[in-house]
């Protein structure tokens, strides 16, 4: 199978050099995946969701769905095009498996797009493995820092952990980021678009002598509080200072419409179809729980409390992957951060950041 991208466009060849016709950039669908089982008889299957593609002419045609498996496996992928569910069935212990297809625009100007989805069966339990903090920083013992509208920053706790971070405005929210001892990291967003803190998980992991891509699980709890849900609270694993593109993997923490709040797993700037989490009434704190498998695939559950759970993978939710290729580590191997963000006039405070590993 050739190495897909998550979205590529074929530009139109352009005759004579000109500027060629005006056209609508084709986008590749959103992928979403569904829970991994594992029945009785030992047998591992999982559903993917490949929705509609857009822009362009607004006509498309969809190449039947592929599946790339390792040599000897026996994995079935239900025939189909998108848009539609799959079933990718009879999958083994340890192994990843990759789901892909295209997108073709029947319009005047030729457009392709391709879509992937990278699906990793964690071993099977042995009762041998551990939940391992690597690294446990509580702003809340941190040093006075900020209010911080951009930049490169460090906070060190009352222990002496550190994380590096940066603060970004993002469009025209004219929100920032403090550290206030006593209290923690204080979110506060003002205006449109949104403001975001960037975390460096990757400095983290490899400054206590572990490795992003495994073996096992990479994780992160972090606990927040103080939520104003006037919009939407995010946190999710990205490769680069953004809060939305290409590869952020986590949950939007929202407003029910009422006096509770309900969180959603969120894939690039678009919210899934799985509500993972929802409260009737807004708690005083709760934890986002990030998992990373084998480096490449994500998982999310949200607790109600200050208190991280012990087991961070019983009761998380597939937020999907980011692109990797055959032979590849994937996009989060040597870049992985950890992004919070407020959007709009949205806020909250961020007391603690958990960093470990499940081996």
């Amino acid at each position: 199978m050739p190495v897909l991208p998550t979205s590529t466009r074929e530009l139109p060849s352009l005759p004579g050099g000109g500027e060629g016709t005006p056209y609508t950039p084709l986008v590749a669908p959103n992928v979403t995946q569904g829970r991994i089982t594992r029945a009785a008889d030992g047998t591992v299957s999982t559903t993917i969701t490949v929705g509609a593609a857009s822009g362009g002419s607004g006509s498309y045609t969809y190449s039947m769905a592929s599946l790339d498996k390792p040599g000897g496996s026996t994995a079935l992928l239900s025939a189909g095009m998108a848009p539609t569910t799959f079933t990718l069935s009879n999958m083994a212990d340890g192994e990843s498996y990759v789901v892909y297809g295209t997108v073709t625009d029947a319009g005047n100007v030729s457009q392709v797009v391709s879509w992937s989805h990278t699906v990793v069966v964690d071993a099977a339990p042995s009762g041998s493995g551990s939940f391992q903090p690597l690294r446990s920083i509580a702003l809340t013992s941190a040093a006075n820092d900020g209010p911080h509208t951009s930049g490169s920053h460090t906070a060190t706790d009352g222990d002496g952990d550190s994380i590096g971070y940066n603060v970004v405005q993002n469009g025209s929210n004219t929100g920032d980021f403090q550290v206030i001892n006593g209290t923690g990291g204080v979110l506060d967003g003002v205006g449109s678009n949104s403001v975001f803190v960037s975390w460096d998980i990757a400095a983290v992991i490899s400054g206590e002598s572990s490795t992003i891509t495994g073996p096992g699980v990479r994780y992160v709890h972090v606990v927040l509080a103080s939520l104003d849900l006037s919009s939407d609270i995010r946190v999710g694993w990205q490769t680069t200072d953004s809060i939305t593109g290409p590869n952020f993997r986590g949950v939007a923490i929202v407003s029910d419409g009422g006096t509770g709040v309900e969180a959603n797993t969120m894939q690039n700037n678009v919210d899934g179809a799985s509500t993972i989490y929802s409260e009737a009434t807004v708690p005083a704190a709760l934890v986002v729980t990030l998992c990373l498998h084998q480096g490449v695939f994500v998982s999310a559950k949200v607790t109600t409390g200050s208190s991280p759970p012990a087991d961070a993978l019983t009761g998380t939710t597939s937020v999907g992957s980011a692109a990797v290729g055959q032979e590849s580590d994937g996009a989060y191997a040597t870049t992985l951060k950890l992004i919070t963000g407020a959007v709009l006039a949205a806020g909250c405070t961020i007391t603690d950041i958990i960093v470990g590993a499940y081996e």
